[in-house]
């Protein structure tokens, strides 16, 4: 969080600059923390990966989940630990 942090201050972004960000590394992380909490309980993932993107000229912070928390398990007969029919 700390590294994506300077990133994002040294990049330019707004708030960042030669006056300082607009914001702090703690605010910054309570952020990070409420965006993963969203994402999981939206799309059911373990962790969320944050960077950062040029997009029209503006530096956007993007995020992607990762690894879905459940296990997918097949159903398909046969399956090794599907029990054998005798």
């Amino acid at each position: 969080m700390a590294a994506l942090y300077e990133q994002v201050t040294a990049a330019g972004a707004p708030g960042g600059g030669a006056e300082g960000p607009r914001f702090d590394l703690a605010s910054f992380g309570s952020y990070l923390q409420r965006q993963s909490a969203a994402i999981r309980a939206k799309t059911g993932c373990a962790e969320v990966q944050f960077r950062l993107a040029a997009e029209d000229g503006k530096l956007k912070l993007k995020a992607r989940p990762l690894a879905p928390t459940t296990p997918v398990t097949p159903t398909t007969p046969g399956d090794p630990g599907e029990p054998r029919k005798s």
